[in-house]
């Protein structure tokens, strides 16, 4: 009997998994430290967390472009290998942007904690922008209008 709860338990655990690829994601970014140590294709192959996500958000492709150009932006100035500290100022002018469009309603709140969660892994180490980069790359792709 007790291990009929327990797997009846697990099957919900993982269902829920299923259901909320954000939160599933946001675990697998603070396990790993970010996403540089994460399976590329795991992010954005059909079916992976991109695609996943994508399906689940219910805003537009534009609100979503809006956070991926000032990331893009930020992105080309650490390949330039602009100062770190600049680097950081500029990526932390997107929480309250992220903060202000989560209040207005304009994106769900869940991905707001996803993108909290990436750019406070980006804080951290700054390699991870390039898997960053790829899966934001990937999101708009698989977002439907």
């Amino acid at each position: 009997m007790i291990k009929n709860k327990e797997n009846v338990q697990t099957n919900v655990v993982n269902q829920a998994k299923e259901e909320n690829p954000i939160n599933d994601l946001i675990e697998k970014i603070k396990e790993k430290g970010g996403l540089k140590d994460l399976n590329l294709g795991e992010l954005i192959k059909p079916n992976g967390y991109a695609y996943k996500i994508s399906t689940k958000l219910k805003f537009s492709r534009v609100q979503l472009r809006k956070i991926f150009t000032e990331l893009k932006t930020v992105y080309v100035m650490y390949k330039n290998r602009i100062d770190e500290e600049q680097i950081k100022a500029r990526l932390y002018k997107l929480y309250p942007i992220l903060q202000y469009q989560v209040n207005r309603k304009i994106i769900d709140n869940d991905f707001k904690k996803l993108m909290w969660e990436i750019l406070d892994s980006l804080e951290r180490d700054l390699e991870n922008f390039n898997n960053t980069i790829e899966f934001m790359e990937a999101l708009v792709a698989y977002l439907k209008e």
